[in-house]
């Protein structure tokens, strides 16, 4: 017999049990029944992706340090980052380091760097690459180079991988990372989740924005 569906081209109210889209998952609001484009609630992506907490899985085909357009790929966990925008995470996983805040820039150079995509699909744009001061848990300030600005980006992410291609190395021991670079340590960070967090402020107009507070 035929199987029963819907009259809805949208597939709302298909009961199909074969292939229709009664099983598919919507992208957007998360539920069953239709795909994104036929979704009713446009704004819930963007509502989720500002309510997630970022997980630096990021992916490129391209390795070089200019801001040329690469394609990046950044999943996300469910967690709030509200309390932690302006803390630099380490991760191994980061092609590139990475910030929302224009304001942290020392030098800043505008260019159409692609887009790094995250894991629920919703697309941010790279506008600029330059450096940012940090100051780090030593009271040294350090300078990142070839930042990529991710104006929707709503995590600061240190690559591990870029500071490894320039000759430093990281340990982790008990929740505690360090990065050295020949005999110092320059940078310390403590895990948070799959990540870890820097020790240390971004400097900004002369001025240091707290990025963690540790005794």
């Amino acid at each position: 017999s035929n199987s029963e569906q819907g009259t809805g081209s949208s597939g709302y109210r298909s009961k199909s049990k074969g292939k229709g889209k009664g099983k598919v998952k919507c992208w957007n609001c998360g539920k069953e029944g239709h795909v994104k484009k036929d979704c009713e609630n446009p704004k819930s992506k963007r509502e989720d992706f500002e309510a997630s907490y970022r997980e630096a899985n990021v992916a490129t085909s391209d390795g070089s340090s200019g801001c040329d357009g690469d394609v990046l790929s950044v999943s996300t966990i469910k967690r709030s980052y509200d309390d932690r925008k302006d803390e630099w995470m380490l991760d191994t996983g980061a092609s590139f380091h990475m910030t929302p805040h224009w304001s942290w820039f020392a030098s800043y150079r505008e260019c159409d760097g692609g887009q790094v995509f995250m894991g629920n699909g919703f697309a941010c744009n790279v506008v600029a690459v330059g450096t940012v001061r940090i100051k780090m848990f030593d009271g040294v300030e350090r300078t990142l180079t070839d930042v990529r600005h991710v104006p929707d980006l709503k995590q600061n992410l240190i690559s591990l991988g870029v500071l490894e291609a320039k000759g430093c190395k990281y340990t982790g021991i008990d929740g505690a990372l360090k990065v050295s670079k020949g005999a110092w340590v320059i940078m310390k960070a403590q895990r948070l989740g799959n990540l870890y967090r820097l020790i240390g402020s971004t400097s900004k107009g002369g001025a240091a924005v707290d990025v963690a507070n540790f005794r």
